[in-house]
């Protein structure tokens, strides 16, 4: 990822045995909190997670209360 200034920034964590779906849902929560952090005010996120980017963007109804816990999380930052 890249900062509107151009600084690169890159992250990883150990997520241990989860599924693709919280691995995916960790990575929007990690950017936006470099988002976040580096104060940018607009941003494009781009994924290829259809779950994750649809819940994102309020398309469709999350029932898994970890996925929540992150969607919310992101949307937070």
């Amino acid at each position: 990822m890249a900062t509107p200034a151009g600084k690169l920034v890159t992250t990883s964590l150990f997520l241990g045995d989860v599924s693709n779906n919280v691995a995916e849902f960790t990575a929007m929560v990690a950017a936006c909190q470099v988002l976040s952090d580096e104060r940018a005010g607009h941003a494009v996120i781009v994924g290829d997670s259809l779950l994750a980017v649809n819940a994102l963007n309020g398309v469709c109804e999350l029932h898994n209360p970890i996925l929540l816990n992150l969607m919310w999380t992101a949307r937070c930052w």
